[in-house]
């Protein structure tokens, strides 16, 4: 399930520099652009690298892309985790899945981190994240909270601060949003003070 990278170097004009931007920016929103024969596809990436740098009347423009799958989600109620095919969540998730299907501890916590940070970055910014990013947020979360002897205690707790942060981004409200992300961070970072 690995992404694809897609790169274009180019030079330009520096009175060309300001019309490929927009020509960019509409190549986001549309989903993909054409760059000099090239095909630069924007659907599900994952980053966006950008550099310029201007040398007397040219700017050299450096731009890659970088697209990944979206792969399953695990839906997890008590100590039972259903994760689609598991061996498409091994690779995705770079860990082969530990017993019953359910995935490795150390492979979901580091991409729990990476979605978790994800999130809270966007709050940060006054964005409320899409479905998909919440369900994957949620299914890994809930995840989680099945391994026995990492913080049990806290585990119904941080399900409630979850469930919480879910309903505030499903009804739109970013301010309750915010206070459930900082909830939901404090809870974590009591459980990894004791457990980490």
């Amino acid at each position: 399930m690995g992404g694809k990278k897609s790169k274009i170097e180019m030079a330009l004009r520096r009175d060309e520099t300001a019309a490929f931007f927009r020509r960019l920016a509409d190549g986001l929103e549309a989903g993909s652009m054409d760059v000099s024969g090239v095909a630069l596809e924007f659907g599900n990436f994952s980053s966006i690298k950008l550099a310029a740098k201007g040398v007397g009347e040219s700017v050299f423009v450096s731009l890659s892309v970088k697209r990944e799958a979206v792969g399953p989600v695990c839906v997890c109620e008590e100590n039972v985790c259903a994760c689609g095919a598991a061996e498409a969540l091994a690779e995705q998730m770079g860990a082969e899945p530990g017993a019953g299907g359910k995935p490795k501890y150390k492979g979901l916590k580091k991409r729990l981190e990476k979605t978790w940070k994800t999130v809270r970055e966007g709050l940060a910014l006054g964005v409320l994240p899409e479905k998909i990013l919440m369900d994957l947020l949620g299914g890994d979360f809930r995840a989680m909270l099945t391994y026995p002897g990492k913080g049990d205690e806290h585990y119904e707790e941080n399900r409630k601060a979850l469930e919480e942060l879910q309903e505030a981004v499903a009804q739109g409200d970013l301010e309750r949003a915010r206070q459930a992300a900082a909830l939901v961070e404090r809870l974590k970072k009591e459980c990894h003070r004791r457990y980490k």
